[in-house]
């Protein structure tokens, strides 16, 4: 009996860590595993690992944050249906002595073309029971972090949410790489950026990559809806946003980044606006254009560096 015990709890603390086949992300737990993460820090890696998901073609390593576990090598021309898998297991000697999980299950299916083209759709649902704090966190905000809507409305029931996402990629030329779709972006480094962070729902967006010798610059201008209270896609309050970010690879360990940012509603009381097109200019400074506008829109300037030793 104590040798069964033993295997029993063996294969639960196994199964807390973490069981996976090639994980969709969610906002309880960050999705980019170790290994892949041990290879981003690597000196011979020279690729610009602050911005994530990379662009196709231009870059090796980590196309997809929803599929981190899978990197770019030989590129061809191929079609992939991959299933998406995870799942954690705790106990909480809390609230009666419960036991505590987030799983989540779907597909992805990714297209890819030599280095030109690619595609990739995703669908995944997701499920979580954990500490009394976050349901609670779930059931006052409607949401799940890190996925989307609150479907149920049940006192006590577990949340779950469902996740869409997908794009479509071109490499244009040597140095220029454009991508449309619904998806999110991690932009900093660290287990949860200050810039820009996957902790969210998918979102429609449209993204410039630009690449030459050590440096790489980022275009990416989205739409982002606020679905807090569990308000229907039509009626929920909207912003948008445009981002660029500047990174040079000084040396092989060290990095230098500046970026900027502007943010904007789709009305207020005085005016309804859509995609501002003074900032689509991808190399204007965005703080002279909103103040030119004598709008309210908030503006964010930053820089960064990381140094792997």
């Amino acid at each position: 009996m104590q040798s069964v015990l033993r295997i029993f709890m063996t294969m639960s603390v196994l199964w807390a860590a973490c069981a996976c086949a090639q994980l969709p992300l969610n906002g309880w737990t960050r999705a980019l595993p170790d290994s892949v993460q041990a290879r981003l820090m690597k000196w011979s890696y020279e690729d610009h690992s602050g911005i994530q998901p990379m662009a196709y073609g231009l870059e090796t390593e980590m196309a997809t944050l929803i599929d981190s576990s899978a990197s770019v090598g030989k590129y061809r021309n191929d079609l992939n249906i991959n299933p998406l898998f995870s799942g954690t297991l705790g106990f909480s000697s809390f609230d009666g002595g419960n036991f505590l999980f987030a799983g989540s299950a779907g597909a992805v299916a990714r297209w890819t073309k030599a280095d030109k083209l690619e595609a990739m759709l995703g669908g995944s649902f997701h499920m979580y029971n954990g500490p009394e704090y976050m349901l609670s966190l779930a059931d006052s905000l409607r949401i799940v972090p890190g996925t989307g809507r609150l479907y149920n409305s049940a006192e006590r029931s577990l949340p779950y949410a469902t996740m869409l996402h997908g794009h479509v990629g071109y490499r244009a030329g040597k140095y220029f790489h454009f991508q449309l779709g619904n998806g999110k972006h991690f932009w900093g480094d660290g287990y949860r950026s200050l810039i820009l962070s996957d902790n969210t729902a998918p979102y429609p967006y449209l993204r410039v990559t630009t690449k030459f010798w050590h440096i790489k610059y980022t275009n990416l201008w989205g739409m982002l809806s606020d679905i807090t209270g569990g308000q229907l896609f039509g009626d929920a309050r909207r912003k948008f946003v445009a981002l660029h970010s500047l990174s040079w690879n000084a040396t092989k360990w060290l990095n230098f980044s500046a970026f900027e940012m502007v943010v904007w509603q789709d009305r207020d009381t005085l005016s309804q606006r859509a995609l501002d097109l003074n900032y689509l200019n991808p190399v204007i400074f965005y703080r002279p254009v909103e103040f030119a506008q004598g709008s309210a829109d908030n503006v964010l300037l930053g820089g960064g560096f990381r140094a792997k030793v």
